[in-house]
């Protein structure tokens, strides 16, 4: 059944059928084609980047992919499962159909990270360059994905009172599936701020201070990014169990903290190395033996070459010779 999505304040009207096309009875929903797109851009994004670095080969990040991206698929739908375990008790077939949506991005970021340690530790290569290059694929696939949930008319905030007109303010949204009031557009929100993160990251990856200083900026800073979206979250947000928290407002909270605590230790750390580096070069300096010195130091006075350091005797250049006058011979002369 075809959504309508409409901004009254902007006069824009959206009307969009959830499956794109159908193959026989199979339907391809536009949130699968959605989470598609971002997966083939942020794998296509992080070759590049591994290229440009140097820091992993390409053919281990093909290698780890293959096993990763589908296990990290799997976590994002359990662990929504199991935040809605009521409902899937019941319906456990259901756990299988992630086009109808279901993905929470926690459990894709907390398997994937599992992942990455057991693969790099396989193939011998940098934990922490293998997690900025997934922090920033996850960013990709973030950006992209949640226009999956303005097809799907979900992922909304909370109501937005209209005016004393009745009009409503430019970024209110109203949906089908919640039609008594206009709502915060959740899914935009998210979207547009995870980008700015990408591009701060994008532009900065060169000027790391350390290797997992971007995989930490994204903890950080999706963690306050999604601190605020749920927030004012309206729609169906995940409680932890017998509680009024939000399950994703917490560990947003957890992910920001942890992550600027991990990035001051390391900065920490890193400037104890530059200090403690500084100051072994300046010891080896001091204590490094003379050079000797050249013998045109020893002599400055004399001539290069000379054995003592004095100038050569300068002699006088000796006469030519002087030739034999030819015998001369005359008609005076007597035989």
């Amino acid at each position: 059944m075809p959504n309508t999505i409409s901004f009254p304040g902007l006069n824009w009207t959206f009307t969009i059928d959830p499956v794109a096309f159908q193959i026989g009875g199979w339907k391809v929903h536009w949130y699968g084609i959605l989470i598609a797109v971002g997966f083939a851009l942020a794998v296509l994004y992080g070759l590049r980047l591994c290229k440009k670095t140097g820091e992993i080969k390409v053919d281990d990040v093909l290698d780890m992919l293959i096993v990763i991206a589908p296990i990290a698929v799997i976590g994002t739908r359990l662990y929504f499962c199991a935040f809605h375990f009521d409902y899937y008790a019941q319906h456990p077939i259901e756990i299988l159909y992630i086009w109808d949506g279901g993905l929470a991005i926690y459990g894709g970021v907390i398997t994937a990270v599992i992942c990455a340690l057991i693969g790099c530790r396989i193939k011998k290569v940098s934990v922490l360059s293998a997690l900025d290059l997934t922090a920033m694929g996850f960013l990709i696939g973030q950006i992209i994905g949640r226009w999956g949930n303005f097809v799907n008319a979900e992922c909304f905030g909370r109501d937005i009172a209209a005016a004393a007109d009745g009009s409503y303010p430019f970024y209110a949204m109203q949906v089908s599936t919640h039609p008594q009031s206009a709502v915060h557009p959740l899914f935009l929100y998210e979207s547009l701020l995870n980008l700015v993160l990408f591009l701060i990251l994008h532009f900065r990856f060169p000027y790391r201070k350390f290797r997992g200083e971007t995989f930490f900026c994204y903890m950080a800073g999706y963690g306050a990014i999604r601190f605020f979206t749920e927030g004012i979250r309206g729609d169906d947000a995940l409680l932890l169990w017998n509680t009024d928290l939000r399950v994703s407002q917490v560990l947003a909270a957890a992910f920001c903290v942890t992550a600027l605590v991990l990035i001051l230790v390391f900065r920490i750390r890193r400037r104890k190395q530059l200090n403690d580096a500084a100051a072994d070069a300046m010891i080896r300096e001091i204590t490094a033996p003379a050079e000797p010195e050249t013998a045109a130091a020893e002599a400055p006075a004399g001539e290069i070459g000379s054995p003592d350091g004095e100038a050569p005797e300068k002699t006088e250049p000796e006469p030519p010779a002087e030739t034999p006058a030819e015998p001369q011979t005359g008609e005076g002369e007597e035989n």
